[in-house]
């Protein structure tokens, strides 16, 4: 076959448009190729060559249409002619959206395509002819971008036939497409998202195996985000479907002891050590049943750590042994890295410190040497394999006495976790967007609904009541009558809307949990209690979002020899603040530890223009920015160096309290076309010295006289309780503000931060 297709290539690429009855043979010769193999992918592919890619567009125009019109004749009564007739018009689609850059073209072959499949009463029988062309495109051609928008137009005609099977297989279809093959994993997201709604509502119209792939690879997504919830809440739905399987004894692609194990693990990353040991011990005898040793061995190793973890050192041995063997047999070099990580923390639990040091070489040259051939999901989960190995190198070179060689490890060990902690939060803020986004879609789909329902309400009653005075006129019996019809339409139609606003009310709910995932994402920007109480010792934080997120936010690390102790306002409150705050630590970070500027005018000047640049204020109306408090602190020789944007700084050094005013610029903002001068104070502190940093929020809130607090009672406040213990200080603070509100509603966030330096 392939041999006749090449021959009809070399006639094709040698005659010239004229030559008729030449053209006329390719046309014979082609089909005669069609008749033999139809619907055969080979040929599928070498007639998708044939016609794209041939050099001369008008006589391809003039084949194609000649074999469309054949195979539309035969397709009348011929079924396998209807499927490849049907593959063939989503071809001709193609090729007008590459060749021509005609989508009006396009679309009139995808609508003759459903008119095809409609009259064959194959809506939902034939929609997967429609992912044969994407599939040679995508693997061959990587025209991406023209399979996306070829996608696009067939989800758009398939959702006049209510065909859900096929609603959920394009989206899952342009899932892979804008995530895998494109990058575009927010958008990727966003599709499957909206497969999972359609799955949920329409759950019996949808084919089992969708539902699988589609909690499967949702688990996987948000496992890699490190969003351990929301993966067990769809491998937990998927485990249901595969229990049921199993018990029935009925075959299914996914392996049910996988899935149990991915469960097990997730719960396992939360330190819930007892809810993910019955998951493992489940997925060690379903794989037994199954005779699949290798997901006999592997839960066995997860098992292990958890016996490790909880001091049965002994029993982990046996667990991690068949768990390295297996992983070479199936030369997995992903577990085999694992398994050497875990025998050399067993190792050191046991205290032999030259198998343990044995073990953590091995990891580490296998996983240099195997790196190509391991196969990541994520690359976020390849560093989180070399940093284990950095953890249990950096415990062995202390153990034996080796300071600087554990110092540099341990080192390394830091950059790479603030590296996969980095990635991951970006990761769950971009899935957190593409949630918010389709929720977003859903509410505002609702809206239009609910507003179409009232206009139809209200027609309908309009109706009614023009009837009604018809009839009055006429007779008044009958007017009764029409009005008792009336009240029950009336009332039927309330009770829909009542039902509308009980699904919004639902609705507003799921917004409401988003934005609570959302403080948790934005906690992770701000540093873990950990890090304070080693970088500073003895302070408080008073930080009352207004909004359950805020936009005032706290940074703190330390570089070299210096503390950083920053504390900022940023433009709004709520979801608008939290995400500008968030944009503020991630430059924060940029600025500081890796541009490594550590003078507080230059961090301000250096702030100032990433935030311009990052919103595109100079070609936008966005006036977001932020005020910031800067103190640079140097304990070995006592040198505070201060700057701020738009604040000012209490500083309490014995008996008094003094006030550092800042730069009257903000950052970013409105004032984006002058010239900005940062400058720095410089101060040597006296041995416990205190100072205060905060926001404008605590000084502006009102009280039930509508009174600000204001900047002189705030200062007068401190002043009195300066010299009491700083948790007792913060406590004085919350309970005034509370106190001074009177039940009034709190307007803007609180951060107040004192320090003793």
């Amino acid at each position: 076959m392939l041999y006749r297709i090449a021959v009809i290539l070399f006639l094709w690429n040698s005659i010239i448009y004229a030559q008729k009855p030449a053209m006329q043979k390719i046309v014979d010769s082609t089909w005669n190729e069609i008749q033999k193999n139809i619907f055969t992918k080979d040929i599928a592919y070498k007639i998708n060559d044939f016609l794209i890619d041939n050099p001369d567009q008008n006589i391809s125009k003039e084949i194609a249409t000649i074999i469309s019109s054949q195979l539309e004749e035969q397709a009348k009564s011929d079924t396998n002619s209807v499927k490849y007739y049907v593959s063939y018009l989503n071809y001709l689609a193609y090729w007008y959206l590459k060749n021509d850059k005609n989508s009006l073209i396009a679309e009139k072959y995808l609508d003759k395509i459903f008119q095809v499949i409609a009259k064959n009463n194959k809506t939902c029988q034939y929609y997967p002819l429609l992912d044969v062309l994407p599939d040679v495109l995508s693997s061959r051609k990587r025209d991406f971008d023209i399979v996306e928008d070829l996608l696009k137009l067939s989800l758009k005609r398939i959702e006049k036939y209510k065909c859900y099977a096929a609603l959920v297989f394009f989206e899952f279809d342009l899932a892979t497409y804008t995530g895998q093959r494109k990058g575009d994993f927010k958008q990727s997201l966003k599709h499957l998202l909206r497969a999972n709604q359609l799955i949920e509502t329409y759950y019996n119209q949808i084919p089992i195996q969708q539902v699988i792939e589609l909690y499967d690879i949702l688990g996987s997504t948000f496992y890699r985000s490190s969003n351990y919830e929301k993966a067990i809440l769809y491998w937990g739905k998927l485990e249901k479907i595969l229990a049921e399987k199993f018990a029935k004894n009925e075959k299914y692609h996914y392996p049910y002891a996988r899935i149990l194990n991915n469960i097990g693990l997730m719960y396992f990353r939360q330190e819930k050590y007892d809810e993910a040991m019955p998951y493992y011990l489940k997925a060690i005898e379903v794989a037994k049943k199954e005779k699949l040793d290798f997901w006999v061995s592997l839960p066995k190793g997860n098992i292990g750590d958890i016996l490790l973890k909880k001091g049965y050192v002994d029993s982990s041995y046996t667990y991690f042994q068949e768990y390295l063997n297996n992983a070479y047999k199936h030369q997995d070099w992903s577990i085999v890295v694992a398994g050497h990580t875990k025998m050399a923390n067993y190792y050191l639990k046991k205290g032999n410190l030259a198998k343990a040091q044995e073990n953590a070489f091995k990891a580490d040259s296998i996983l240099n040497a195997r790196n190509k051939d391991i196969f990541i999901l994520n690359p976020i989960l390849i560093n989180i394999s070399r940093r284990n190995i950095l953890q249990a190198q950096a415990e062995i070179f202390e153990k034996t006495g080796k300071y600087p060689e554990a110092l540099k490890v341990q080192k390394e060990f830091i950059h790479l976790s603030d590296s996969i902690n980095k990635a991951t939060n970006a990761q769950q803020v971009l899935m957190l967007n593409a949630e918010f986004e389709v929720q977003k879609e859903e509410l505002e789909n609702d809206k239009l609904k609910k507003e179409i329902k009232q206009r139809e309400l209200f027609l309908v009653i309009s109706a009614i009541i023009s009837l009604v005075s018809i009839i009055l006129g006429i007779v008044t019996l009958l007017s009764r009558l029409k009005i008792q019809k009336q009240t029950a339409l009336l009332q039927e139609k309330n009770e829909e809307i009542l039902a509308i606003n009980e699904a919004l009310a639902v609705k507003n709910q799921d917004v409401m949990d988003s934005i609570l995932y959302a403080e948790r994402i934005q906690k992770t920007f701000l540093p873990y209690e950990n890090r304070l109480k080693k970088t500073l010792q003895n302070y408080f934080i008073l930080y009352k979002p207004k909004d359950i997120v805020s936009g005032d936010f706290y940074y703190v690390t330390q570089q070299n020899q210096a503390t950083f102790i920053i504390l900022g306002d940023c433009t709004g409150h709520g979801v608008p603040g939290a995400l500008m705050s968030i944009m503020a630590v991630t430059l924060l970070d940029q600025i500081i530890i890796d541009k490594h500027i550590h003078e507080p005018a230059q961090i301000l000047q250096e702030l100032d223009k990433s935030v311009v640049k990052f919103l595109h204020q100079q070609e936008t109306h966005n006036h977001d920015g932020m005020d910031i408090s800067i103190c640079v602190w140097y304990p070995a020789t006592r040198k505070l160096v201060i700057g701020g944007a738009k604040t000012f700084i209490l500083l309490k050094s014995q008996e008094t309290l003094e006030e550092i005013r800042t730069d009257r610029y903000n950052i970013g903002g409105y004032n984006t076309q002058i010239e900005k001068i940062f400058t720095q104070q410089e101060r040597i502190l006296a041995p416990s010295t205190l100072i205060y940093l905060f926001s404008d929020g605590y000084i502006d809130q009102f009280n039930t006289e509508h009174r600000k607090i204001g900047k002189k009672r705030f200062i007068e406040l401190i002043a009195e309780n300066m010299h009491k213990p700083l948790q007792e200080q913060q406590k004085i603070l919350s309970d005034f503000v509370e106190t001074w509100r009177g039940g009034e509603e709190q307007i803007d966030d609180i951060a107040v931060m004192g320090v003793l330096l």
